[in-house]
Formats: C-alpha cells, structure tokens, sequence
C-alpha cells in the first residue's frame, strides 16, 4: 500500500503526524537600536540594507564607500566600531589612549571591534575620524533670515492680514 504524502502548508512544520506552526517574523528594523537625536544633529546618520542605523565614517575603507568601517549600536548603552587595518593592533592601542572606557570585543588579523557606552560617543567619533553634519553659525543663520524670500513673503503676509482685519496698532478698529 502506497501512502499519499500531504504536503505541508507555508508557515507549518510536520513532525510526527503533528502539525507546528511557527510565528512570522515582523520586520526585522522595528526591533534595531536606534541612535538618538542628539547624536543625529551632531553626525552622519545613514541605514545599511537591514536597516540598522550606522555613523558614516571617513575614508575608504568606510562602510559607505564599500568597506566596513562604521560606528553602531550595540545596545541601548553602548556603541561599537568596526575597524579594518593592516595595522589594527596599533590601532587599537591608539583608540585605547585616547577614549576612556574602550572595551575590545573582537579583535582579528585585519579587523577589530571595540565598544564604549553612549557617554563617550563624541571622543570616539572624533577619534575615528567619523563625518559630522555642516552646521550653520548664529551669524549666517541671520543673514540668511534677512535675505530669504520666504521671511519677507511671511513679514508681508502679517502686516496685509492686520491690515485686512481693521486692527491698528493702538488695538482699536479702523473706521
């Protein structure tokens, strides 16, 4: 007697005669750490294909660029570094030198990763040499509030809506 072998439903798995259902995955971003927004004002931010959010770093060996160096979370607390090199040892030592709290969690022939908490994020990033946002100074910023086409459009606006409602400048209807 031949037995007919039913084929199993996507999603399902046959052990025994039994059937187990295993749960869907949700998308696999929503459960990535994230860095804060202080930290994105201050540095590049990018997301890799999985969705993981990493600090661009210079260089050619950046991850950017094709390489593997970058700047990410670990955990809630705590940053990494993916560093490549020919001469990683010293690379390392220097980072150890010159960023308190450095932690090596791996360390290969060409590559290395390192970690600190979140605290020290900003003498990591200057150490390793990661690309921070252009900021504009107090000066420009009012320079360019003078000469913008939209402050002026907005300065009229007020001054036509004022006058369209009959309200002078002493607070009392125009008649």
């Amino acid at each position: 007697m031949k037995r007919k072998k039913e084929a199993a439903r996507p999603g399902t798995a046959t052990t025994n005669r039994t059937e187990v259902s295993y749960p869907k995955l949700a998308g696999r971003s929503s459960r990535l750490p994230k860095f804060p927004d202080a930290i994105k004002r201050r540095w590049i931010v990018r997301r890799d294909a999985g969705g993981q959010e990493y600090i661009v770093l210079n260089g050619k060996t950046s991850l950017a660029k094709g390489g593997l160096d970058h700047v990410y979370m670990l955990a809630g607390v705590r940053v990494g570094v993916w560093l490549t090199s020919k001469r990683i040892a010293s690379k390392v030592q220097k980072l150890q030198k010159q960023v308190d709290g450095l932690r090596v969690e791996q360390f290969g022939d060409a590559e290395a990763v390192v970690s600190v908490d979140i605290d020290q994020i900003d003498d990591l990033c200057q150490t390793v040499k990661a690309r921070t946002r252009r900021t504009v100074s107090d000066k420009e910023r009012q320079r360019l509030q003078r000469i913008s086409p939209i402050a002026r459009r907005q300065k009229s606006l007020t001054k036509s809506t004022v006058r369209a409602s009959g309200i002078s400048k002493a607070g009392k209807g125009v008649h």
